[in-house]
């Protein structure tokens, strides 16, 4: 009977972890799809005009995410504090740490509106780009570099909702903003109801209107349902303390993006060395990966969540076990799309370019990327698990080792041996497996002692 009774209680609580990681993480998957379908829908538009706005695109976003990284990761630290005193039920530090985050966030968003407004040309120049696209570039970058100025709140309210669990405003919020983007996307890229196409500037546009106001909508919802009882605009009293402490977490996870940033900027510089439809190949399937990368995304969140509450209550067991919930829950996840991508990787990519050469070029390319998937995803929850426990140093080393491998492989394999893209790819599948090896020993290791030290 105490064996039945052991296996039952094992089953509920795993039913019970189920549940909980489905609350935090629907809202976000469902976000996350949406706003990854109307990005691909966004491509479809610019690709049917000119194929050189994919590539466009491709090298615009990667330094863009590099400087956005710095503000998303710090508030990581936001995320990780504000669980942690929901495991500690000390609810009246929140507001603090949300104020001040808004405050000190909104002026590091202003130092980056100003570097990509005045500094867009310089950045793409450092970076390689193409001379036939980089005015592309410039442009698309230059009118997005607005939404850096509503950014700073838009990041703190963000990170707050996700660690009280409370993902359902920013679903709401993400559904609207893709709606808007689409309508405007049709309207400007392809120039419908008398609007002339103004092509990749037209995305610019519709991508700016539609963040500004699906910001103004989160911020209506959280005070009309009353999502939590935090004033969303008495930022008079920020505390440096509180934001310093934000930073001590938060900093190394915006360092591992960083770092993790500059490896993509040495593969984006290396393939428009190969060759400019490299790029457009590598951004493809980076685009078409992303609308999978938000499901276990949305599972990563809910681990790094639910993580840093049981920790804060003092409960390191169940931690774990929400880890090892994830990660069985992501390798279902991934088996599926490594299937479809399997079976169908021409007919998807049919769907954004009408090009029979590189539609045939480009497949094998995907399938290779679902493989990548299942160690690149389980590191993210891996990584989640251990930032949730306080150790965020941790993953920023990992990263740099694997940065350090990009740079080493891209000169002995590209440069030397002179290898086609095949080669980034092979690259990447490198790193991801050396990585999510080292990362799941650490947390085996750290996690199993009673004696592991939460920084």
């Amino acid at each position: 009977m105490s064996i039945n009774n052991s296996l039952n209680m094992n089953l509920i609580k795993k039913r019970s972890y189920f549940k909980q990681v489905l609350f935090i993480a629907t809202p976000t998957i469902i976000q996350g799809i949406v706003m990854q379908l109307q990005a691909l829908i966004s491509k479809a538009f610019l690709g049917s005009i000119k194929t050189e706005y994919l590539s466009s695109i491709g090298n615009a976003m990667v330094p863009y995410f590099f400087t956005l990284a710095v503000i998303f990761s710090i508030s990581t630290g936001l995320t990780i504090v504000v669980s942690r005193n929901i495991g500690y039920n000390k609810f009246t530090e929140i507001s603090q740490y949300f104020e001040s985050s808004v405050f000190f966030n909104t002026i590091m968003c202003m130092g980056l509106f100003l570097l990509w407004y005045f500094f867009s040309e310089y950045i793409f120049l450092i970076i390689g780009v193409n001379q036939l696209i980089i005015n592309y570039c410039i442009e698309y970058m230059r009118i997005l570099a607005f939404s850096f100025i509503f950014l700073g709140y838009e990041v703190s309210l963000q990170s707050t909702l996700q660690g009280l669990g409370i993902t359902k405003p920013i679903m709401y919020s993400g559904i609207l903003k893709v709606a808007i983007q689409i309508l405007l996307d049709w309207i400007l890229i392809l120039g419908n109801l008398g609007f002339p196409s103004y092509g990749i500037t037209g995305a610019a546009i519709s991508a700016l209107i539609s963040n500004v106001l699906a910001i103004i909508f989160m911020t209506v919802y959280v005070i009309h349902f009353k999502c939590f009882n935090i004033n969303i605009f008495n930022f008079k009293n920020p505390y440096w303390s509180k934001y310093k402490h934000v930073i001590k977490i938060g900093l190394p996870t915006g360092f591992e993006n960083v770092i993790w940033n500059i490896g993509n900027i040495i593969l984006i510089k290396t393939l428009n060395d190969i060759d400019v439809n490299a790029v457009g190949i590598f951004t493809l399937t980076c685009n078409i990966e992303s609308l999978v990368f938000m499901f276990y995304n949305g599972i990563a969140i809910s681990t790094l969540t639910l993580v840093g509450q049981k920790i804060g209550a003092n409960n390191k067991k169940e931690a774990k076990a929400i880890v090892v919930t994830c990660i069985r829950y992501n390798v279902i996840l991934i088996s599926i799309f490594f299937v479809i991508f399997l079976l169908f990787s021409k007919d998807i990519i049919s769907i954004f370019v009408k090009d029979f050469s590189f539609i045939s070029g480009t497949s094998i390319y995907l399938i290779i990327t679902s493989i990548i998937l299942f160690p690149k995803s389980i590191n993210s929850i891996v990584g989640s698990g251990i930032r949730g426990i306080g150790n965020t140093k941790w993953m920023m080393f990992t990263q740099l080792f694997g940065t350090g491998l990009i740079i080493f492989m891209c000169n002995l394999l590209v440069y030397n041996f002179t290898i086609n893209i095949t080669a980034i790819y092979l690259i990447i599948f490198i790193d991801e497996i050396l990585r999510v090896i080292i990362n799941v020993l650490y947390f085996v290791k750290t996690d199993s002692s009673n004696n592991s030290k939460i920084v």
